[in-house]
């Protein structure tokens, strides 16, 4: 039973229903800096940065302390996606080259040479290339990597418009682009050999599957043999990078025959989903068995830049990877592979909802641990340096909501890490509940610091928290034995 909300103030529909006038605080990778995006005057979201240390806060300004407008564009928001350069030199963001166009750039901006707002934005790092588009998470997620090593590198997987995208290396300093893998679909000329290979692949599926019921299936175990010899073409969807700049894995979509010895349906030939990991001795090999389309999970590759969690990342010192997948139960689990013929071993799932994001620690890029939402997000530890992390969201957690709440603890109330240091000694974390928008803090972890209130999303809904009600969380039991989650207001 749900506590009634008796005061009943009254929300303008224009509040309830308006833009965020903040968003996307992050701290640079080596602590020099704040940077966020901030609605101005012509209605659009604009970047902005702070150097750190932060001024103290001022009751006359109640944005960030130092902030200094980076962009002023009027027409549209400047960008979806922003992020530092390694050496904290510069902001890179991706943004439409003309509105509708879906031709998505990779811009710059040199933090310490703008001393007043770009109208125009940061400089275009593709203008000599204006037909070509970054991968924005059409097909897959986000596929943007700057290796430790150089911070004038970025890996970008880009495409002329298409969903099937080549794997490049821009120059940020020249603007140069350098193609490390092709798409075999990314030419006129691949697209034919890879329906060449189809047609083949399937004129041999269909003469053994006639063969099978001419022999009565005593010659099946040759049959599926001789199959693999012509496997299913495929091309690549994603790509993985690891902290170097080096290409490790590929997730490609496959058509025809699943292989493996999980294929359950062997006709019609459909859709799956192939990992492929590179060697450390050269040349690339399957992780494990294609995984048919009808098994995947769509939260996994999907359209929007949000909805992809696609993952592979070498484990040990051999060629085992582990990677987020949806083949061994419900729900995704992130799975050990040492080999295409070995048995997975499973490190993290939870049965009652998907994996919905990793934390990955900035000193070692070891996985910490994972998110799971099933009614609320939840952090699983995977490691000592989990649940370390876990206490310490345990900590901010409340001392945010001893400075949110005069009486009675938020049980809504969620956290999460918006942004981390190179070092993980800065961080700035996420709140929001079910009567409090979202808020941006910066904190110092591990120690006893209070957190700094940054920025409030929506700051007009602030003050009407004693209109919006609490949500509870309800597990709603169907006839086949599923329980389908929901809300009640």
């Amino acid at each position: 039973r749900l506590p009634l909300n008796t005061r009943m103030t009254a929300i303008p529909l224009h509040t309830l229903f308006s833009k965020a006038e903040a968003a996307a605080v992050k701290v640079s990778p080596n602590a020099k800096y704040l940077a966020w995006m901030a609605r101005t005057n012509g209605g659009a979201l604009n970047l902005f940065c702070a150097s750190l240390p932060l001024r103290p806060p001022s009751n006359v300004n109640s944005g960030i302390p130092g902030g200094r407008q980076l962009t002023a564009c009027q027409s549209r928001d400047i960008c979806f996606y922003f992020t530092f350069t390694r050496d904290d030199s510069r902001i890179l963001y991706l943004r439409e080259t003309e509105h509708g166009s879906e031709l998505y750039h990779l811009y710059a901006i040199d933090i310490e040479q703008t001393q007043a707002p770009l109208s125009g934005g940061g400089i275009d790092l593709l203008a000599a290339h204006p037909k070509v588009t970054c991968c924005v998470g059409f097909v897959g997620g986000l596929q943007l990597w700057l290796p430790r090593s150089d911070p004038n590198i970025a890996i970008i997987s880009t495409g002329r418009g298409s969903l099937l995208w080549d794997l490049s290396e821009l120059n940020l300093a020249s603007g140069s682009l350098r193609t490390v893998a092709a798409n075999p679909a990314s030419t006129w000329l691949g697209i034919a050999r890879l329906l060449a290979a189809l047609l083949l692949h399937i004129i041999l599926v269909v003469v053994c599957r006639v063969l099978e019921m001419i022999t009565l299936g005593l010659a099946t175990p040759v049959l599926r043999a001789v199959q693999y010899l012509a496997p299913p073409p495929a091309a690549p969807v994603q790509y993985f990078v690891d902290r170097s700049g080096t290409l490790i894995g590929i997730a490609s979509a496959a058509l025809g025959l699943p292989s493996g010895e999980k294929s359950r349906v062997p006709w019609p030939p459909g859709v799956a989903l192939r990992f492929t990991k590179r060697l450390r001795r050269g040349g690339f090999a399957p992780v494990c068995a294609d995984i048919p389309f009808s098994d995947l999970n769509m939260q996994l590759v999907g359209s929007g830049a949000a909805s992809g969690r696609l993952r592979l990342v070498r484990v040990g010192e051999g060629d085992a990877v582990a990677i987020h997948t949806c083949d061994t139960a419900d729900t995704t689990a992130y799975v050990r592979f040492d080999s295409s013929e070995a048995p997975p071993a499973i490190l993290a799932q939870s049965p009652r909802a998907d994996i919905s994001g990793f934390y990955d620690s900035p000193l070692s890029g070891e996985l910490e641990a994972i998110v799971v939402t099933a009614q609320r997000s939840e952090v699983v530890p995977l490691s000592e340096g989990g649940r370390r992390l876990q206490a310490e969201l345990a900590r901010v957690r409340a001392a945010i909501d001893d400075a949110n709440t005069a009486g009675g603890a938020d049980e809504t109330l969620e956290l999460s890490i918006a942004s981390r240091s190179l070092a993980d000694d800065v961080w700035v974390v996420r709140s929001q509940s079910d009567t409090a928008p979202a808020t941006f803090w910066l904190l110092a972890p591990y120690t006893s610091g209070s957190p700094r209130e940054l920025l409030c999303a929506r700051p007009a809904l602030r003050g009407l928290s004693a209109a919006l009600s609490p949500m509870a969380a309800v597990s709603i039991p169907a006839r086949d034995g599923e329980q389908l989650p929901g809300y009640l207001t």
